[in-house]
């Protein structure tokens, strides 16, 4: 596999143009009154100085420009650790470093969902692990996910996920547990059961399979999960799954990533 990357020049031109548009302001003051001493710039008004990325998530690396867009590339295609590694000729702490850097922008999505909602609960993290809560639109293929506090489900956090993240009146589809059917009728929606020891699967297949998307995931590009990474992960995968436009290059991603900077 080869990285296509774009030249420094074409790196800092995009980075520019995404960040200031045809002229480049003070990131201090705003002031358009600025001049450009090698890689840095100097505001007449305020005499602050500042570089290309100095008021972005990128600031205060070592790494060129290319060697980053080499990075976020690997991120967004989903490159497991060791093989991004090859491919930029960087260690495993950076590429790891660089890994938790991206996923720090990934805000957390909280808004409910409606309509045909398939739940259940999976467990992850190995040893110590956390049982998860899982919600899938089956209309608009977004996901929310709670974690528990240990490996099982209790009805308080069922409870507490549904009124998170569930509106009244939606369609749910669950498996056979003894949780749903009481909870359900509180939140008043309409609720299936499929029974999987009688293999009813019908209502339920999507979310099976997308706890199977996610152990994939989770295994092919990190290679294990622990319970402090799990909520980071989880973000994440949700991204991949119901944001993929943000995730699609590394333009895009830095277009979702600097517009707290490109709306100042």
């Amino acid at each position: 596999m080869h990285i296509h990357t774009p030249s420094q020049t074409k790196v800092k031109a995009f980075l520019k143009r995404l960040l200031f548009g045809t002229n480049v302001r003070c990131v201090e003051c705003h002031s358009y009154r600025v001049v450009t001493y090698a890689q840095r710039y100097r505001c007449r008004d305020c005499l602050a100085w500042f570089s290309l990325i100095s008021s972005t998530w990128l600031t205060g690396t070592k790494l060129s420009l290319t060697r980053i867009w080499q990075l976020l590339w690997c991120y967004l295609e989903a490159i497991p650790v060791k093989q991004a590694q090859e491919l930029t000729s960087l260690s495993e702490n950076t590429v790891r470093h660089w890994y938790d850097r991206c996923r720090d922008q990934l805000l957390r999505i909280d808004s409910k969902l409606s309509g045909r909602i398939q739940v259940d609960e999976v467990y992850l993290g190995g040893w110590g692990g956390r049982a998860v809560i899982a919600g899938k639109s089956m209309d608009t293929k977004e996901i929310r996910f709670v974690i528990c506090t240990s490996d099982h489900v209790t009805p308080l956090e069922m409870y507490q996920f549904f009124e998170r993240y569930i509106i009244p009146h939606s369609y749910v589809y669950t498996d056979g547990s003894p949780l749903y059917p009481r909870i359900c009728r509180q939140f008043k929606c309409f609720h299936h059961q499929d029974i999987h020891a009688k293999f009813q699967f019908t209502f339920t297949s999507e979310i099976e399979g997308l706890f199977g998307n996610l152990r994939t995931f989770v295994r092919r590009m990190y290679h294990h999960v622990t319970p402090q990474k799990l909520p980071e992960y989880l973000i994440e995968f949700q991204y991949r799954f119901s944001r993929k436009i943000q995730m699609s290059s590394v333009q895009q991603f830095l277009l979702y990533t600097f517009s707290d900077v490109t709306t100042r």
